[in-house]
């Protein structure tokens, strides 16, 4: 049985997500739904720092956290030109020329560092990474994505099986649902 994308890159994120990365994610959208003070009665991701297996622990998840944001790096600059290229037929094109893959590259580093360390990894294909790398550039830069149902969905994410309603959804949706469990 092959699990589908959208289930894929929900897990991933439901994995890799703090109450700090919902916080990021309201903020990138102009929404200031949680504070420092609800991440912190959440739990936060925080480790024990006094003992050594804390500090290895932390060491390990350093190293995932760094992978995940070189496989995100290896996307980025073909997911921005791919989200931009989806405004050619509207209005808002000379609006995102202000957006360059290093500004990308630092929401994504913010966002990357903003994850548990304690999650585990997750096995993607290139592929696949390709097309995670492309939501979450929307995600990090939500004026990229277009909602409207006729556009064509960016390149890197049609040979995934993906619809537009689910691509909407985790770009859109996905990280207010998981900041409403916490």
């Amino acid at each position: 049985d092959v699990v589908r994308p959208f289930i894929l890159f929900w897990e991933a994120l439901s994995k890799w997500c703090t109450p700090e990365s919902i916080a990021l994610v309201q903020r990138y959208q102009g929404v200031s739904i949680m504070t420092s003070t609800m991440f912190n009665e959440a739990g936060g991701n925080e480790m024990p720092r006094d003992d050594s297996s804390g500090r290895a622990a932390i060491s390990v998840g350093a190293t995932r956290l760094s992978s995940i944001m070189s496989m995100l790096q290896m996307n980025d600059s073909r997911s921005v030109v791919e989200l931009k290229r989806m405004h050619k037929k509207t209005d808002r094109i000379r609006q995102l020329e202000d957006i360059h893959v290093r500004d990308v590259r630092k929401r994504l580093g913010e966002f990357v560092s903003s994850f548990s360390p304690h999650a585990n990894a997750v096995d993607l294909t290139m592929k696949q990474w390709r097309g995670l790398t492309t939501i979450l550039v929307a995600v990090v830069y939500p004026e990229l994505w277009v909602d409207d149902d006729d556009m064509e969905l960016p390149k890197s994410l049609m040979p995934l099986d993906l619809t537009r309603e689910e691509c909407t959804y985790l770009v859109r949706s996905s990280l207010t649902s998981l900041g409403s469990i916490w």
